[in-house]
């Protein structure tokens, strides 16, 4: 027993001199970036001399002081300074050299600011998060609560909390490094343990959201692998187990914990087969969407110089789904089914009216480009498939009209971007390449050429974290030219489409 515990001390020991020996290793380094898992809440203002904002103040710091996620940084002297200019408080917290002198004092990464206006009904709440040069802004967003009530206003600021702590993209970083061995500034408090696999990576550069400004996503290069061997609190110590070719680990580099297959069972995580591509670590595999559709179309022939043409208004329904095989690449499905009633417009028709149904099918494989990541930045798709779009019309051989569809390859590209903090606006532009066309009873016979498109404008808004309201216009147009003689059918829609997304 007595022997257990000696090698239990003299292991203690030889752990807590090799941290030693490493924190000495930082002698003479640059000082490295600061960790945005070390944060610090700028005073509160309120309007009301602090009634409101104490309280919350004191609130959102107990809750950051027993949180997982961030090791809280307190510096009093600086709080004390600050309080000197209270009455120009508000914008001192708007100047960056004063936020970055801040962070400087207290070692803080990032800087949470909460400005708090009471209104008729309640109060509007604007909650930031700002690196540590006092400009980057890692996380913005405001709202309206129906309450004056400082544990309603404290917990709107906890919950935008626990969602930015999601998008900390590393767990710690590099603070010492000593051969193959190095020091990693979050231990137990941040899911580490003896036996982590980790991955050390590089911040290259940050990408900001062209509108909003916010720092959404960075560029990085994977440096090494490791595991972590010994664990404490707030601090762990691991080994490198493989250099990436050419690469040296250096201070402030990330430090990412991976799951393999010797931490499933202790994990109870779902078994992988690949570890490596990030492009799979997105948190969801596809959306389905529905919509009501309703438009205005008409079907025009033209045989020698004899126009004839009907036109009017219908209504349908519309499915869509995608599947996101990775960020960049994705499988998706459209079906629209439409029913309109036509009637006469132009030229002598031996049939005044026309029952018309519209189906759209079309199968779609695409290519994503991310410019500034998955859920955050533009999106620009590319993609091909297959594009059937047909029209049911009661047969008028001496009108031109019925059953005709044009079916063939199809060819894509779409774009949207963000608006504001909830909104996404778009357009598109699809073709079926070289279409076939085909008609129940011959009226027109082998087409000579043919055409088919969709031009399409949209908005998002995003109603829930899983849920969007879609407004769609879409222009569709697909006509057939025949010679000898000289004819032509063509047919053109334009629809509004009003839906749900449901994101899973």
């Amino acid at each position: 027993m007595n022997k257990s515990i000696k090698l239990l001390n003299l292991k203690t020991c030889l752990a807590l001199i090799l941290c030693l020996m490493l924190q000495m290793s930082l002698l003479g380094t640059v000082q490295a970036a600061r960790s945005i898992r070390q944060c610090l809440i700028l005073p509160i203002m309120d309007n009301m001399e602090g009634a409101i904002a104490y309280k919350v103040f004191e609130e959102l710091e107990t809750y950051v002081k027993n949180s997982d996620w961030c090791i809280y940084k307190s510096n009093s002297e600086i709080l004390d300074i600050l309080n000197s200019y209270k009455n120009n408080l508000q914008s001192h917290l708007e100047n960056s050299d004063v936020l970055k002198i801040i962070s400087e004092k207290t070692d803080a990464g990032a800087l949470i600011r909460l400005k708090l206006f009471p209104q008729p009904n309640g109060a509007k709440i604007t909650m930031s998060i700002i690196g540590e040069n006092g400009v980057d802004l890692y996380f913005n967003e405001t709202t309206i609560v129906p309450s004056m009530d400082p544990s309603v206003i404290a917990q709107a600021g906890i919950n935008w909390l626990n969602q930015f702590a999601k998008t900390i993209p590393y767990e710690g970083t590099v603070t010492g490094i000593l051969g193959e061995q190095f020091t990693v500034n979050a231990g137990k408090n941040l899911g580490l343990f003896d036996g982590t696999t980790i991955k050390i990576l590089r911040p290259l550069g940050k990408r900001k959201h062209p509108l909003l400004k916010e720092i959404v996503d960075w560029d990085t290069l994977k440096i090494a692998g490791g595991k972590i061997f010994f664990v404490a609190a707030t601090q762990s110590q691991g080994k490198i187990l493989e250099y990436e070719k050419g690469q040296q680990i250096k201070m402030g580099d990330w430090v990412v914990k991976q799951i393999v297959e010797d931490q499933i069972e202790t994990l109870g995580a779902e078994k992988r087969t690949d570890y490596s591509n990030d492009d799979f670590k997105f948190g969801k595999l596809g959306i389905v969407n529905f919509s009501f559709m309703a438009g205005q179309g008409s079907a025009t022939s033209l045989n020698d110089s004899t126009l004839r043409k009907v036109g009017g208004v219908g209504i349908g329904i519309s499915v869509a789904s995608e599947l996101w095989i990775t960020r960049k690449f994705w499988g998706g499905m459209q079906i629209d089914k439409q029913f309109s009633s036509y009637s006469k417009q132009e030229g002598t028709l031996a049939l005044d009216s026309n029952s018309v149904n519209k189906t759209m099918l079309k199968f779609k494989f695409g290519y994503k480009y991310l410019p500034l990541g998955f859920f955050y930045g533009p999106q620009l798709d590319a993609y091909v498939g297959y594009a059937n779009q047909s029209y049911g019309m009661d047969t008028s051989t001496s009108d031109g009209f019925t059953d005709i569809s044009f079916s063939g390859p199809l060819l894509g590209i779409r774009g949207n971007i963000p608006f504001k903090n909830k909104y996404r606006v778009g357009g598109g532009l699809d073709f079926i390449l070289s279409p076939s066309y085909t008609e129940n009873v011959t009226v027109y016979g082998e087409k000579d050429s043919s055409s088919s498109y969709t031009i399409y404008f949209f908005g998002q808004y995003f109603y829930a974290p899983t849920i969007t309201l879609d407004a769609n216009l879409e222009i569709i147009s697909s006509s057939a030219e025949f010679r000898n003689p000289s004819r032509q059918i063509e047919f053109k829609d334009t629809n509004l489409k009003f839906g749900v997304t449901y994101l899973f």
